[in-house]
């Protein structure tokens, strides 16, 4: 409870701002959302990467009507697998995808809305990279501030949360313990396993790719 207060608190601080909320879907920014919308902010963005599940389509719609919020889709005027075709694919060293599928759009969406701050899902036991993110930072690649209410909060934090509120959650937890692109080149060995098993026409299409 002490996270939800602080955080909340936090959130609190900034809502005379222009905030927005990086929403992607997953169970963090999920839970940042839910913070935020607590705290009076009722505007998000949801970038959609062109390699998106159809499940988080139909998730973001239930989403935006579970909170009644300003809940815009953005998305880069190209697709990902026309630039595989120029480029190759990302990897786990080259994210090239990250730049142009999530961070331009973003931008884009930051500089039309005239935004002070989106507000992030990020945790930093997510990643060793992300041990000096601040709960107020910024990133280099987006023409806006970024919140990160709960940094620092644990997994567990965040599942506690979800089942204390009850919150709807996207139905592809049921199958992937990572929501996101569903060809990223950070899927585990059990994640394309799972895909093969039940999405094997996308298989398919990234064989063919």
């Amino acid at each position: 409870m002490h996270n939800e207060v602080r955080a909340l608190s936090e959130l609190i601080s900034i809502a005379d701002k222009n905030v927005a909320v990086s929403f992607s879907g997953g169970k963090d920014s999920l839970v940042a959302l839910d913070l935020t919308v607590r705290a009076g902010i009722r505007q998000a963005v949801f970038v959609n990467t062109t390699i998106e599940f159809e499940e988080t389509f139909h998730y973001i719609s239930i989403i935006k009507e579970f909170y009644d919020i300003d809940l815009t889709i953005a998305r880069s005027p190209t697709d990902f697998f026309s630039l595989v075709e120029l480029i190759g694919f990302p990897s786990r060293r080259f994210r090239w995808c990250c730049e142009v599928f999530k961070f331009a759009p973003l931008s884009s969406y930051s500089r039309k809305r005239e935004i002070d701050y989106f507000v992030t899902g990020l945790r930093r036991d997510e990643h060793f990279t992300r041990q000096n993110y601040q709960i107020a930072d910024t990133n280099p690649l987006v023409t806006a501030n970024q919140f990160n209410p709960i940094l620092n909060w644990t997994t567990q934090d965040v599942w506690e949360y979800i089942s204390r509120y009850n919150l709807p959650i996207n139905p592809l937890y049921k199958r992937f313990k990572r929501i996101g692109c569903w060809c990223c080149p950070f899927r585990t060995d059990e994640d394309w396993r799972i895909l093969q098993e039940f999405y094997p026409e996308k298989m398919g299409h990234l064989k063919k790719a």
